[in-house]
């Protein structure tokens, strides 16, 4: 990773998390509006800084996820943001570094 400019590796995750983020809407037959994708990108890039596996921030996690409209929306996003929840704050991954999962629609 060091041999890799640090401003194209960020973009180059934010592609793929983008990707990621508008297949799984897909899958979930959701079309969702631009800033809500945005929303859970940047959802997903706190994901090193705190320990989320708890009842009161995976509710938090849920409410910035779910559209209160649908109380079974977000199941997988939930679960891939508690995915990389649980790698980053075990050291599995680099500090600012998400390893996409690939897409059901890849």
């Amino acid at each position: 990773m060091s041999r890799y400019d640090p401003a194209l590796l960020k973009r180059a995750l934010g592609y793929l998390y983008t990707k990621e983020t508008k297949s799984s809407f897909a899958i979930e037959q959701i079309n969702p509006s631009s800033t809500r994708t945005e929303r859970f990108v940047a959802l997903l890039q706190l994901a090193e800084q705190e320990d989320f596996c708890r009842k009161v921030q995976l509710v938090e996690v849920q409410n910035r996820i779910v559209d209160a409209r649908f109380c079974e929306d977000g199941n997988g996003r939930i679960h891939r943001f508690l995915i990389h929840n649980i790698l980053a704050r075990r050291g599995f991954t680099p500090k600012g570094v998400m390893h996409p999962r690939r897409s059901k629609l890849n």
